[in-house]
Formats: C-alpha cells, sequence, structure tokens
C-alpha cells in the first residue's frame, strides 16, 4: 500500500540521510477569529519575546535564560515558530529534530490568546515538518498536572507512553511523555 510505501521511503532516508533535516519554513499568515496573525521561524530579534512569554507560562525555576534560548535558535537541528498579531508574540513552538524523531521541547500560548486553536495550529505545522522530512514519530513532555494541554495532545494523536518522576526536578513534579506515530 502507499501508507508501506511511505513507511519504507522514511526508514530508507532516516538510514542513510541522517545530517539531511530541512528545516525550511516558509511565513505564513494565518486568520483566527477574525484577527490576523503571522507565523514564521524565530530568529535573534524574538529571544526577549520568547522568554517574556516563557516568563508569563512558566514557573521561573523552569524559564530558560538568553545563552540557552539563543543556543536553541541557532541549532540547524531545530526550528523554532513565533506567531505574531498586531506585532505582539502570541505564541511560540520549539521542535528539535533527529533523524528518527522529532521532539516537542517548547510550546507557548500567551495567556491571552489561549482557546482559540492556535496550539492547534503549531501543533500541525510541527507535525508537517517532521513529516517532510520522512520522520515517523513525534514526541514531548507535559506536566501531569496539565490536563487541557493533554486533552489538546490527545486530540491531535498524541497517546502517553510514560511517566517521567520528578521532571521538572525544581518543582517536584512529573511529566507525561507522549507520542504520536506519523
Amino acid at each position: 500500500t502507499l501508507h508501506q510505501i511511505v513507511n519504507m521511503l522514511r526508514k530508507f532516508k532516516s538510514l542513510f540521510c541522517k545530517s539531511d533535516i530541512d528545516m525550511t519554513f516558509n511565513p505564513i499568515k494565518v486568520k483566527i477569529n477574525g484577527l490576523q496573525y503571522y507565523l514564521r521561524k524565530a530568529d535573534s530579534s524574538d529571544l526577549v519575546n520568547i522568554l517574556d512569554l516563557q516568563y508569563q507560562l512558566c514557573p521561573r525555576p523552569l524559564c530558560w535564560n538568553i545563552k540557552y534560548l539563543t543556543t536553541e535558535i541557532t541549532n540547524p537541528e531545530n526550528i523554532y515558530l513565533v506567531l505574531y498579531c498586531r506585532q505582539q508574540l502570541a505564541a511560540v513552538l520549539g521542535l528539535k529534530m533527529s533523524s528518527d524523531e522529532g521532539h516537542i521541547a517548547f510550546i507557548g500560548v500567551k495567556l491571552e490568546y489561549q482557546f482559540q486553536g492556535i496550539g492547534t495550529l503549531l501543533l500541525q505545522q510541527a507535525i508537517t515538518l517532521v513529516q517532510n522530512n520522512y520522520i515517523d514519530k513525534i514526541t514531548l513532555e507535559v506536566n501531569v498536572k496539565n490536563v487541557h494541554a493533554q486533552r489538546i495532545y490527545r486530540k491531535m494523536g498524541f497517546i502517553p507512553d510514560s511517566i517521567r518522576k520528578n521532571y521538572y526536578a525544581t518543582l517536584q513534579e512529573d511529566a507525561i511523555n507522549m507520542v504520536l506515530k506519523l
């Protein structure tokens, strides 16, 4: 079947083209609930805005610093997407890719933009990027207490794989490792 052929090509590529990850992303405009959004690949001009968003969403001990985020954004095996509305950062997605899996390192939607389908939009973009590289799996971790995010991930097809005890060590909280097989 076509599905078997695609999977065979994915496996072939992962065996013989390990360093050939395509992180190309063409910016797009999208309208959500009457508002115009602009989604593009993050660059160094976004660093402060991304950190501000992370500080708004995450407990302080979990927040990154500017040096770490710069390393993340400039790593050729990572892609960070930023979504702007009226020149204000609304959301961020960080995706790491290797030859055998994509890993969502960070996804965050600013509080005033939540519950509008923006997280789903970002996840769909991540899935497309991973599929375009013939990779057949995406993973992520989510706090066991973040039931809303878990619901979104399940709706997108992610399934719980394991519990990572004390994953958020500074908070003494566990994470659920979730996997989407493509």
